[in-house]
């Protein structure tokens, strides 16, 4: 009788720590962004070539284009395409047109609409050549982001080796390619050549975790690798719940509680299996973290991010 209710308590305990929760995270891919003070750092020109007149500005087109512009400038995208397109319904002169459509296609980029940027520009009446386009340089930018963003970076790298871009210009904005799509041998070529890339590269293998190690670490010893991550917390949680799991499944087969003894050990086989794949996964997370913020930082500081290289915008 003595012996059932141990046996009870042992197994209450061990349905405890099985559904414990335990602060593991899945992977995420690193992400790319400018920070909030992003756009008042853009290009303060305006996106016409020549500002509306007086006489454009009272026509209905005028109006609409003059409050896209307002909604654009507080960053209201959705507002500010709405407006442009039916200033282009309104428009009963076409030499506008390519202006207001390039508006447009800003706008969707801007508002991290790409596809739909990809797609209004292939539509549109803007014109890729110099003497037909005044802003033929700003649309190739914008275009080689939407491409590299919407996974089609050969169709990018096309449009970034063309006259127009300096060699100063086309290394930034191959730079920020290698760094959105994390190509390590890029940026390694890169860091023989430039300064930024090599700090980048340097600061992040001083601060990157062997994913590898914490992996096998925590198969050494259950909660080692959440201790080489910093994680002490979830490695005392883990190497806790092993340690009980173990002493659990030793006591059952030592009074001769085989079923009792055998579910414990299959819990405990479950609870250190997933303690590897963790520890794997917490080192993933840790260095993409650390990836996109040292990239961000690269990105906003010298000015690396596409948008920070338009020459025209709201």
């Amino acid at each position: 009788m003595r012996k059932t209710f141990h046996a009870k308590i042992r197994l209450a305990a061990i349905c405890f720590v099985t559904f414990l929760p335990l602060s593991v995270q899945g992977y995420t891919e690193p992400t790319l962004a400018p920070p909030k003070t992003f756009f008042s750092s853009l290009s303060p020109h305006a996106a016409f070539t020549q500002k509306l007149s007086a006489e454009e500005q009272a026509t209905p087109w005028g109006q609409e284009c003059f409050i896209g512009i307002q909604f654009a400038k507080k960053g209201d995208f959705y507002q500010a395409i709405t407006s442009f397109q039916r200033s282009l319904i309104l428009l009963p002169n076409p030499q506008r047109q390519p202006s207001i459509e390039y508006m447009i296609v800003l706008a969707y980029y801007l508002g991290g609409r790409f596809e739909e940027a990809l797609e209004f520009f292939i539509q549109s009446a803007i014109s890729l050549k110099q003497e037909q386009h005044p802003h033929q340089k700003d649309v190739l930018i914008i275009l080689y982001d939407c491409y590299l963003r919407t996974q089609n970076a050969p169709r990018a790298m096309q449009l970034l080796h063309t006259p127009l871009f300096s060699q100063k210009e086309q290394a930034s904005l191959a730079l920020y390619g290698h760094l959105y799509e994390s190509n390590w041998d890029c940026l390694y070529q890169s860091a023989k050549n430039s300064s930024p890339a090599k700090e980048f590269v340097c600061t992040y293998q001083n601060h990157a975790k062997n994913e590898h190690k914490a992996k096998w670490l925590n198969v050494i010893l259950p909660g080692a690798g959440y201790f080489y991550l910093g994680q002490t917390q979830t490695a005392c949680i883990a190497f806790s719940i092993n340690a009980l799991f173990i002493v659990a499944a030793y006591q059952f087969f030592q009074h001769h509680l085989w079923a009792a003894g055998l579910i414990t050990c299959s819990l405990e086989v479950g609870w250190y299996l997933g303690g590897i794949y963790g520890a794997l996964e917490q080192a993933s997370l840790h260095n993409a973290k650390i990836y996109e913020n040292l990239a961000n930082s690269l990105l906003y500081q010298e000015r690396l991010f596409p948008a920070l290289q338009l020459q025209r915008s709201f």
